[in-house]
């Protein structure tokens, strides 16, 4: 099994001459092939055959910071034709970052993709700060999903791009530093998901786990959905100490699975929901065709003594029970 790393600069001959004029102008772009996907049955969120790998970023000095920018994922069959994003369940970019968690609380470096939004980009001035790193690496994980199709022979390849800044670039620039967190609907026990196998891992460390084995051997954040419609709550009061205390909201992504109708950032005090992201399902089949993401410049200040909470809502229009997860993906940037 292989995996082929190549970079392209968008800028050309241009970079040796001095700072890019434009952020686009600076960006550079990984591409990471992860293949030996073969899907030749039913796989369900988080049961689907995943790869991950480390990948090195390579800056001129290799013990400089990279401020990474955006990622996308493609999908493609053996012959090299484009396949559909309902074969994704989700990849991640996950990212050293140079925090005090300390002073700010619980953070994460990690851009993430799912069905629904094959791609996501900082807005302009707004990047992820690796920390000083040798090689500057990250780790890049993908997981197969297959909803729908019972009778599927198909090998595939996904295609990871990630876009990122050498640091001289982005500090000439004025790149600002964005800071992750994940705020998700949770469950108790008897309303939690529990997948019906574990994963084929493939690549070159099968013995590394990833799978939904939180309490009660089931994930809190993965939950049973009864046909109908339905909707769950999850109180934020706990978990927002560095967004709450010293955030800008600048982007933020919602994940969802099939007959998910909506993740929304409620605000409890004021009693009304600060954003909210819709998904727009494919009408015949258990799909997630678009997913709604929020990104300002200007962006979202939250209010220090107010209390939030997620709200999901599903409209399950099957005659059967199907797992589902609502989850607020936000990125944020320090007063």
């Amino acid at each position: 099994m292989k995996y082929v790393l190549a970079f392209t600069l968008l800028f050309g001959a241009s970079f040796s001459f001095g700072t890019p004029k434009t952020e686009k102008e600076a960006i550079q772009y990984a591409t990471v092939i992860m293949d030996g996907f073969h899907i030749k049955k039913i796989y369900t969120s988080m049961t689907g055959p995943l790869k991950e790998k480390g990948v090195a970023l390579t800056p001129e000095d290799k013990f400089a910071s990279i401020w990474v920018k955006s990622m996308s994922v493609d999908i493609f069959n053996e012959k090299g034709q484009k396949e559909s994003e309902e074969y994704l369940c989700h990849a991640w970019v996950t990212i050293p970052t140079p925090m005090n968690e300390e002073k700010y609380g619980r953070v994460s470096g990690m851009l993430t993709i799912s069905q629904g939004m094959p791609e996501m980009e900082f807005p302009p001035g707004y990047a992820m700060k690796m920390a000083k790193v040798i090689d500057s690496q990250v780790n890049v994980l993908v997981q197969a999903l297959n909803n729908v199709e019972t009778k599927i022979d198909k090998k595939l390849i996904y295609r990871i791009k990630i876009g990122y800044i050498d640091d001289k670039d982005a500090q000439a620039l004025g790149i600002k530093q964005l800071y992750g967190d994940s705020f998700a609907t949770q469950v108790p026990p008897e309303k939690r998901h529990r997948p019906p196998s574990k994963p084929e891992r493939l690549g070159e460390d099968p013995h590394k786990g990833h799978s939904m084995t939180g309490m009660g051997g089931a994930d809190p954040v993965h939950f049973i959905v009864p046909p109908g419609k339905h909707e769950y709550r999850w109180p934020l009061s706990q978990d927002m100490v560095s967004i709450r205390n010293n955030g800008v909201i600048r982007l933020i992504k919602l994940h969802l699975h099939p007959y998910g109708e909506s993740v929304a950032l409620y605000d409890k005090t004021a009693k009304k929901f600060v954003w909210k992201g819709t998904a727009t399902q494919d009408s015949k089949r258990a799909v997630l065709l678009k997913t709604e993401s929020y990104s300002s410049t200007e962006g979202i200040k939250l209010n220090n003594q107010h209390s939030y909470e997620v709200v999901t809502t599903y409209n399950n229009t099957s005659k059967q029970t199907v797992d589902g997860m609502g989850v607020l993906r936000v990125y944020y940037g320090l007063k």
